[in-house]
């Protein structure tokens, strides 16, 4: 998780010239602003479209500084909202005598440890836990798995309302949460909303660092974290070829004891950081924005064992870390940035490679679709663009990417094949052979690896940004 700066290097990085002149506007209309009690006091008695002469150009400047402000904040991993970022903003222009607009929003976040993690509790279903349904069913043990690195906690099933608040507990302790979160609130949601989730379900905690004055205006951070954090559950999964599949494990999957799970799944929990008392403020948020993508994070049909992972902690600590690398870089160069240069195009297509990746595991029942999933992964994440020549450029870069990797030769063969599959299936419908996906899916991590091991070898002004990456 990223250190938040001193005010006064994040002040040197906000005030470029252009923002410099509209704080110097803005610290110019004191005398107006003080007469407004706030942003929405403002809002409300200012008709903004035929402002008052004196206040022409207040709506431009403003966001000038809010979103020199914001991107600051978001590109170090603090979400925090425009909504709330307009409050401490106008706070400070209106003082009297003016303040300085940027020290003071950012004196009240650290002051009220607002930059300090919070977390997002997940529904999650289809998932398992080998080797432990039983040992927790006979001896009342807490079956979850925790990744301090990715700052995710996952907990199979609990079948009770004091079993999920004892996990939530053990999340809140493990994110290094001083604050807690109100019993009454949970009992209160559980009873009046549709939460057998909370029970029934498998439960995924990820820390974040977000503080929001709706439910909503967050949310595009809060999909990419989620997508970060299923993206190393389905790495780790493909990494269990042939342990995954062991008979002995999956009987005691926590899959197959005591599951009762729904897929009646509507909302979400977010725990803020509260500016006031002791207590986590409990946001129990509606999918009712981006649906279809927060429905689809919900899916992990895959079966994981702490077993296996407590012996290979090298590789699991290398993947999260990765995979910080590039949600930190996707946010920095494509959401608060036009997606321009070679570093970029690189950071874009591994965070798009790694959605099909995802689907790959999710089949509806139908075994092409996830080939051809899995073939379009490599294809986003190894070619910059089509043009004639791609299978023998594919094939390559897969050659390069697991260079010096045990086993590469057995992956490389397993990309072969699956372009193949991905070719019969595109152009008959079906494919002739039984593809064995977990080898192509195992393939992929490595490839996935090999590429972010030597990411910083990419040069902005790269037209092919992989090819350079890979030495291709």
């Amino acid at each position: 998780m990223k250190k938040i700066d001193s005010t006064s290097i994040l002040k040197r990085e906000i005030e470029n010239a252009t923002i410099a002149q509209s704080i110097s506007f803005l610290s110019s209309r004191q005398a107006i602003l003080e007469h407004f009690e706030d942003i929405e006091d403002f809002v409300f008695r200012v008709d903004l479209d035929h402002p008052p002469k004196e206040l022409r150009g207040f709506e431009y400047h403003f966001q000038q500084v809010r979103a020199g402000l914001a991107r600051a904040l978001w590109k170090r991993g603090l979400f925090i909202g425009l909504s709330v970022l307009d409050d401490l903003l106008f706070s400070g222009f209106r003082s009297k005598p003016p303040s300085d607009a940027i020290a003071h929003a950012l004196t009240i976040i650290k002051d009220n440890d607002v930059h300090k993690p919070g977390f997002i509790l997940y529904p999650i279903h289809s998932l398992g836990i080998n080797g432990a349904g039983f040992f927790e069913f006979f001896a009342k043990s807490r079956v979850q798995l925790a990744i301090p690195s990715a700052g995710i906690l996952l907990r199979a099933q609990t079948n009770s309302l004091d079993g999920s608040l004892e996990f939530l507990d053990a999340a809140r302790s493990e994110f290094g949460v001083s604050k807690r979160i109100s019993r009454d609130t949970m009992e209160h949601y559980h009873r009046s909303r549709s939460t057998r989730w909370l029970t029934r379900n498998p439960l995924l905690a990820v820390r974040v660092r977000m503080f929001s004055g709706s439910y909503y205006e967050n949310q595009q951070f809060l999909v990419i974290k989620l997508k970060t954090a299923t993206s190393l559950l389905f790495l780790m999964a493909a990494l269990q070829r042939g342990h995954s599949t062991d008979k002995a494990g999956q009987w005691g999957s926590t899959r197959r004891v005591n599951n009762e799970q729904t897929l009646d799944i509507h909302h979400y929990f977010v725990f803020e950081r509260p500016v006031r008392g002791g207590q986590l403020n409990t946001k129990f948020v509606p999918m009712n924005v981006r649906p279809a993508e927060l429905a689809d994070l919900s899916a992990l049909p895959i079966d994981l064992s702490p077993k296996f992972w407590s012996r290979r902690l090298s590789i699991f600590n290398e993947l999260a870390g990765f995979l910080d690398l590039a949600e930190g870089e996707y946010i920095a160069l494509h959401i608060l940035a036009k997606g321009r240069g070679g570093r970029a195009i690189a950071f874009g297509k591994i965070f798009t490679a790694l959605n099909y990746f995802r689907r790959s595991f999710k089949s509806r029942g139908d075994a092409n679709e996830q080939v051809v999933n899995l073939a379009v992964a490599f294809e986003v994440l190894l070619t910059a663009k089509y043009e004639r020549g791609v299978g023998d450029r594919f094939e390559r870069r897969i050659k390069l990417a697991l260079q010096g990797i045990k086993g590469s030769r057995r992956m490389q063969a397993a990309t072969r094949d699956l372009y193949k599959a991905r070719s019969e299936t595109v152009h008959n419908g079906v494919c002739s052979f039984e593809y064995d996906l977990l080898a192509g899916q195992e393939a992929f991590v490595y490839t996935f690896l090999g590429v972010l091991r030597r990411v910083d070898n990419v040069s902005n002004a790269a037209p092919d940004p992989i090819g350079e990456i890979l030495g291709d």
